[in-house]
């Protein structure tokens, strides 16, 4: 189309009228061509407008519009130019061919000075030097269209991207203003052919032209400013976030590492995304084929005494969907802060972190010899662990706020906020919380005491939960030697199966130890209320002492205790609290009226009074639990059966 308006516009024997309307579809069927062209590139290099466009075709449909009049509206600038240029070089040069080198010039003018942009904007420290062959391939489409627009969400190229994607708008209006000027000064100037008439007024007079001008820029403008995603990409000056994406790089084992640079330069980063390797771009731009994953923290779930467990999103490529993990960020002190652990007798913040890594390295890279797979699916799946020699900050993807746990400094610190992170582990995300959240929401007393199904399906659920949680035990006793030490609500995560159904894991393995004859468990571990009363000693004396696996019985001894009160209402905080809360013992005048609920049989009342036996000889083992009454066939008041409790079915389960 810019051929056309430069060379045959003014000139009507060359191309009959009647056959221009050719000339005007190709064109437009070519500009739409480099809209669908830089649609492959926007999706390939971001995500979210990937899965946009797989998500809705009303999306698809603005952002083609947008990248077709973006497209229309610099040829159409470009045609303004030719149609300037051209007779006013003719007017010294009486060869067209002469003419239509100094124009190709022009037009090579233009893009080595994109390049010259994109050569020098990509000098940022850490980048990869840019590659002359890719900034030129990225000039020439910027001709029509801007290809950096959607990478300012990217973590390593935003700041590059943001320089380049600025200076290209400021020189689209430079260009604009340019071809005015332009008109305006061959106001008056005769066209050096012989077509009789001024250059400026016969382009003041091309209406189909400047109609379309117009049209496309407003456009434009109108199909960003009216879609919210679009607004965040074209008319967008700077980034959305700050470093809110973690850059893993898997590796052999459950080790990943975090990619401090890129191995790959912005330009050629595009290439790589937006073509194939093996296609006509690939003999020109040497390309790296590995891309690390990319993780962008969503939102807070929880936090302890040395980190926090944030909600991370990994970006599913080519519009799939997005999975969601949970990432364990831990801030383990320096040097110093260990030392000073050291001599007062306590664990190091480091020596915890080490630990549990370790613990969920034993059951999620050695093989079961039992069932011949890795892992557990009833303990939370471990995806991988890093260690960052540099601490790494990290931003809330919603609304820019460092992700920050408070650190009780101790010896007269006071507390402090620290948003510096030495170590991760990437975990398994289980969407309905832990059992703290999940049964204040569905098992709540009063509302179902009396209702047959929902006691029915209250102990069915409790049953399958305690089962569950007792296969996992089992397992971390027998088979990988393993004590949990810290079994309560908050630790204990639900997860669905393919068919909705509710199932239970263990996770946050932070006070569990592997043990071996020469290092038992010892130490001061778990949390009030669900700890063994030899705990509270230890911790109330200060001294180690020894314990054995009951520990973990007990706690669980305890947590069917909770499981099966329920959560009541508190009318004083408006809020529905479970018994830990509400302080609410299992003593006898508890059990009592816990055993008159319909939901509660008298051997989940017997299974709790021998779990929390005050001397850890005379409390259950995992084994002796798994034979209580509780898991064989229930006959309920009303002759409702509850068949025996299916152990080899859930021991090989997949969730």
């Amino acid at each position: 189309i810019t051929v056309f308006y430069g060379f045959y516009d003014d000139c009507p024997q060359v191309i009959s009228v009647r056959f221009r309307f050719v000339f005007y579809a190709a064109g437009w069927v070519s500009v739409m061509s480099v809209a669908f062209a830089s649609l492959e590139i926007d999706s390939s290099s971001n995500n979210d407008v990937a899965r946009d466009l797989a998500r809705s075709p009303l999306f698809a449909m603005r952002h083609i519009a947008l990248r077709t009049c973006e497209a229309a509206t610099k040829v159409f600038t470009w045609v303004l130019y030719c149609l300037v240029l051209r007779p006013l070089l003719g007017k010294f040069f009486s060869s067209q061919v002469i003419v239509a080198i100094l124009m190709l010039c022009f037009f090579i003018a233009v893009v080595l000075l994109y390049s010259l942009v994109i050569l020098v904007c990509s000098r940022v420290p850490g980048l990869p030097k840019e590659s002359i062959s890719a900034a030129v391939i990225l000039s020439v489409l910027n001709l029509a269209v801007n290809p950096m627009t959607f990478l300012f969400d990217n973590v390593w190229y935003r700041e590059a991207a943001r320089k380049i994607v600025s200076i290209f708008r400021l020189l689209r209006v430079l260009e604009m203003v340019g071809v005015a000027a332009l008109v305006w000064v061959t106001w008056k100037v005769q066209r050096g052919c012989t077509v009789p008439g001024t250059i400026g007024k016969d382009i003041a007079s091309q209406g189909s032209l400047l109609f379309q001008l117009v049209f496309c820029l407003w456009a434009e403008v109108l199909v960003s400013v009216t879609t919210t995603r679009l607004c965040g990409g074209s008319l967008r000056f700077s980034s959305r976030n700050h470093a809110t994406g973690i850059p893993f790089m898997p590796g052999s084992g459950a080790r990943w590492d975090v990619q401090g640079v890129p191995e790959m330069s912005m330009g050629t980063y595009l290439m790589f995304r937006g073509s194939s390797r093996s296609g006509i771009l690939a003999r020109f731009v040497p390309m790296n084929p590995v891309v690390p994953d990319f993780f962008v923290v969503e939102k807070l779930l929880g936090q302890g005494g040395y980190g926090v467990v944030v909600k991370v999103r990994q970006e599913g490529g080519g519009g799939q969907k997005p999975k969601f993990f949970a990432l364990k960020l831990q801030h383990t002190g320096s040097n110093r802060e260990r030392d000073r652990d050291s001599r007062a007798g306590l664990r190091s913040p480091r020596e915890l972190a080490m630990r549990e890594r370790e613990v969920y390295r034993t059951i999620w890279e050695q093989m079961d010899p039992e069932t011949g797979r890795l892992g557990h699916p009833f303990i939370v799946r471990l995806v991988c662990y890093s260690d960052w020699p540099r601490e790494k900050k990290l931003f809330y993807e919603s609304n820019n706020q460092p992700v920050q746990f408070y650190k009780n400094e101790g010896h007269g610190g006071g507390v402090k906020a620290v948003n510096g992170f030495d170590t991760a582990l990437l975990m398994e995300f289980c969407e309905q919380g832990s059992l703290e959240t999940y049964v204040p929401l569905h098992m709540r007393r009063s509302e179902h005491d009396r209702d047959k199904e929902s006691n029915i399906q209250w102990l069915y659920r409790a049953r399958l939960f305690i089962g569950e949680i007792l296969i996992a035990l089992d397992f971390l006793h027998n088979t990988k030697s393993v004590i949990y030490r810290d079994l309560k609500p908050d630790n204990v995560f639900v997860a669905q199966d393919q068919n909705g159904n509710p199932h239970v894991k263990l996770g946050d393995f932070g006070f569990s130890k592997v043990v071996t004859a020469m290092d038992q468990p010892v130490s001061v571990a778990g949390s009030p209320y669900f700890c063994a009363p030899e705990i509270l000693v230890m911790h109330r004396e200060n001294r180690t002492a020894d314990t054995d696996w009951t520990l973990d019985t007990y706690s669980l001894g305890m947590l069917i205790f909770v499981l099966f009160y329920g959560a009541k209402y508190e009318k004083s905080r408006d809020r529905w609290a479970m018994a830990h809360q509400l302080r609410v013992e299992p003593l006898p005048k508890a059990l009592h009226e816990l055993a008159l609920q319909p939901r509660c049989p008298q051997s989940v009342v017997s299974l709790v009074e021998n779990s929390i036996k005050r001397k850890p000889k005379d409390r259950p083992s995992v084994a002796d639990m798994k034979n209580s009454p509780l898991f064989g066939e229930l006959e309920l008041e009303d002759q409702t059966k509850l068949p025996h409790f299916p152990w080899t079915k859930l021991r090989g389960a997949k969730f």
